[in-house]
């Protein structure tokens, strides 16, 4: 494990399980904002099914989300990013750079994850390339499952809500298109999907967001009234999913929030639509994330 810490927050990473990161901790509010129970993850080298062994933390999804054969290739559950031993190209006291090879498609992997020295921001650059001289579709997905209690807020300037699978849903009752945050549920009745509710109620749900208002997601901890901000840019992540495991779904409490290049999230639908991202030969991308953890009266 690999931590960073400044006067605001302690970071957690693990490179050797998928380089995530296991805890944001603010020390101001003495909250921890990353859902992680590693008590879920199996000691042994069974990789096969990742909602068997998922466990939490901020990960990364790719090349791919749904498992399945795209162009000649077998992608893996959940592609391969989370379960890889990234290797340590370089670290100091507030950053950490990590660095992995796929082999389902031809990329190399690295992030760079820092912590600001002055303030609770912190930072991921992220490159990709593309080692090979084949043009290839991907899906690139931030993962960040979320702690969450009653009453916290997900937040989101706007965008229009999409069910991902009717049969999943316990709250939306039609697969209408809806105007962020409010669906219509099970019932019929007006319902707002970005407070969180007990998790007695046994919920689940998972939406799209497309159309979106703005590059930043987040979430606001109504005990406190500090919030995550995940602010990222919106020419690489057009859309931003959310999987709400409220207690319905394996006895999970959790949100992950998703900022995605793709929509929906099978592959071949994706192409199929002109939904998908894709790597050109030897192209190289670049991109940087930013965590702000701050009192919820800030301006964003």
């Amino acid at each position: 494990m690999h931590v960073l810490e400044n006067n605001y927050l302690k970071v957690s990473i693990n490179p050797a399980r998928g380089g995530v990161i296991t805890s944001i901790f603010s020390k101001s509010t003495n909250d921890e904002w990353i859902y992680y129970d590693n008590s879920r993850r199996s000691t042994e080298n069974v990789f096969e099914n990742y909602d068997d062994i998922w466990c939490g933390g901020f990960e990364e999804l790719f090349p791919n989300d749904a498992p399945g054969e795209v162009q000649n290739r077998i992608l893996k559950d959940h592609g391969e990013l989370w379960l890889q031993n990234w290797n340590i190209t370089d670290h100091d006291n507030n950053s950490i750079n990590l660095q992995t090879e796929c082999a389902t498609v031809p990329a190399l992997v690295s992030k760079k994850i820092i912590l600001c020295q002055d303030q609770p921001t912190i930072l991921i650059n992220y490159k990709i390339k593309n080692i090979s001289d084949e043009e290839y579709p991907f899906l690139f997905k931030l993962h960040p499952a979320m702690r969450i209690e009653q009453g916290d807020e997900l937040q989101l300037e706007g965008g229009r809500i999409i069910q991902v699978d009717s049969s999943f849903s316990k709250i939306i009752g039609t697969h209408h298109e809806f105007n962020w945050p409010f669906v219509n549920d099970k019932s019929g009745n007006n319902k707002d999907i970005s407070v969180i509710p007990a998790r007695e109620k046994l919920l689940q749900e998972f939406i799209y967001v497309k159309d979106l208002k703005s590059s930043w997601c987040g979430l606001k901890r109504k005990s406190s009234n500090e919030e995550f901000i995940l602010n990222f840019p919106g020419k690489i992540f057009p859309y931003c999913w959310f999987f709400m495991a409220l207690g319905g779904w394996r006895e999970h409490y959790t949100v992950v929030m998703e900022p995605c290049t793709n929509f929906p999230k099978d592959m071949i639908t994706a192409i199929a639509n002109g939904t998908s991202a894709f790597m050109k030969s030897f192209e190289k991308l670049e991109f940087e994330v930013s965590i702000d953890i701050r009192n919820g009266n800030a301006d964003i």
